[in-house]
């Protein structure tokens, strides 16, 4: 009855064969022939196949697998695998066809079938190719909706891409996933772990020798380490940076890469040196048309000002960034613009405009999983109710902006929030409270080498020791903070 069905196959008669076909499967199944049962249903899974029928061969081929394994019969094995490899791709289920065509290269390598392996390899490759690509267009899909889930979504698809691309040995996919993932892992305030993925893309560039990724990787491990507050460690990567954008004639990564020189300087207190680097790198932005890059430099050139003591000037920029975010559509640029306006206007003494501008941008830092900016907002915020006289309020927000700023490790932030629960404290007579913040933000200071913070830190521990009747304690302090 076998015979005949598969006569009639190759006659082309289909009805006929199926119908032997089947026939002979009750047979074989009723004498227990397992290598004939075998045998039919492949041939079904065949036939069906050939219909257009693609589920039911699905059906029939893994019966047949099944049998094979318990067989032992690797070259069937093998064949089925190949087939229902084929068929998943037909489908366009792509994790499937590679997850059958690699036990498929499992068993050929196995069985030395160097023309099996061969074409099994460049299916499983090029399959693996467009599957790393699926991966990668739903990763940025994700990550430009900008939220805390899309973000986790997207990092965990770039990881799988990543597994894809190492299979295949695709080294330029492989170097732009990894700094993929480190930019989201930053971008979560999950610094340790972008650098570990900086790291090992920086060891392909230099690999395939890719000066240009090269570039973009040290700067991104610059940022991060200026996130750390190591900012000597900083400058260092954005000045190696600096050098390969410039001999590679890279004005886009020049820019963005002297905007970071600029921002390590600000945070050393050295304004002009910083302002110096923004109004290069503006002048690059303009140049070349890259409006993020320009709303960027235009918000640091208004932090510097205000630093200066201009806030009227600080202002004109940072509204100029805004209107820039704004229109690219940059929610944790915008963030920032919002939380710096309210900074500018906390200064001025207008509490109740300050406070408008931090809620704004601490709901977008909640709503983009920008934890740092959270952090700062809330410790903003705490600082405005403590003017307002509000101490409860205030202690409120600057534990909730603590406890995210020792989550993203950000070390100074987290000095300023203690400092100012010290001052709280120390305002509100509780002077072993106060003691206490201002030790472990003095402990912080003398960490992240922020010399004013230190300063500021003995300060306000002679302040206190001085009230407590302590006065060589006090003098002690006094003469530490005077030295600085």
């Amino acid at each position: 009855l076998a015979y005949l069905g598969i006569v009639y196959l190759v006659l082309g008669e289909i009805e006929t064969a199926q119908t032997y076909l089947e026939q002979s499967l009750e047979i074989v199944k009723q004498v227990g022939n397992k290598k004939n049962e075998g045998v039919i249903l492949y041939l079904l899974g065949d036939l069906y196949l050939g219909l257009g029928k693609r589920q039911k061969a699905i059906t029939y081929l893994e019966e047949s697998l099944e049998i094979n394994r318990q067989l032992e019969n690797k070259q069937n094995e093998n064949i089925i695998l190949g087939g229902l490899g084929l068929i998943y791709v037909q489908l366009g289920e792509t994790q499937e066809a590679i997850a059958y065509l690699e036990q498929s290269l499992e068993i050929s390598r196995e069985l030395e079938d160097i023309e099996n392996k061969t074409k099994t390899l460049t299916i499983l490759n090029g399959l693996k190719q467009v599957e790393a690509q699926r991966l990668k267009e739903e990763a940025w899909e994700l990550r430009a909706q900008q939220t805390l889930e899309s973000l986790q979504q997207a990092r965990e698809k770039f990881l799988q891409a990543l597994l894809l691309y190492r299979d295949i040995e695709d080294k330029s996919n492989e170097v732009t996933t990894l700094l993929a993932i480190g930019k989201i892992s930053h971008d979560l305030g999950e610094r340790q772990t972008a650098i570990e993925y900086y790291e090992q893309a920086l060891l392909v560039v230099q690999e395939v020798v890719d000066r240009s990724g090269e570039g973009i990787t040290i700067n991104n491990l610059g940022e991060v380490y200026f996130g750390l507050g190591e900012s000597e460690k900083a400058i260092t990567y954005f000045e190696q940076a600096l050098q390969i954008f410039i001999q590679i004639e890279d004005k886009l990564n020049e820019g963005i890469t002297i905007n970071n020189l600029g921002s390590v300087y600000r945070e050393l207190g050295e304004p002009e040196k910083a302002i110096n680097y923004y109004e290069q790198a503006l002048k690059i932005f303009i140049q070349i048309e890259n409006k993020p890059g320009e709303g960027t430099t235009l918000n640091n050139l208004g932090s510097v000002y205000d630093d200066l003591g201009k806030p009227q000037k600080a202002i004109n920029y940072y509204e100029q960034s805004l209107q820039i975010n704004r229109e690219v559509k940059d929610k944790r640029g915008e963030g920032r613009n919002l939380n710096n306006l309210g900074l500018v206007y906390d200064n001025l003494g207008e509490p109740q405009k300050a406070i408008n501008y931090y809620e704004q941008s601490l709901q977008i830092s909640k709503q983009v999983g920008d934890k740092e900016l959270e952090g700062k907002n809330l410790n903003n915020l705490g600082s405005v109710y403590d003017d307002l006289g509000e101490p409860e309020k205030a202690i409120n927000y600057y534990e909730q902006s603590l406890q995210i700023k020792k989550q993203v490790k950000d070390k100074a932030g987290e000095g300023t929030t203690l400092n100012n629960l010290g001052i709280l404290y120390y305002k509100l007579g509780e002077p072993e409270n106060a003691i206490s913040y201002y030790e472990q933000a003095l402990t912080i200071s003398r960490q992240v080498k922020d010399k004013a913070g230190e300063a500021t830190n003995l300060h306000n521990l002679g302040l206190i020791y001085k009230d407590l009747g302590e006065l060589q304690k006090a003098i002690s302090y006094y003469e530490q903070s005077l030295k600085i």
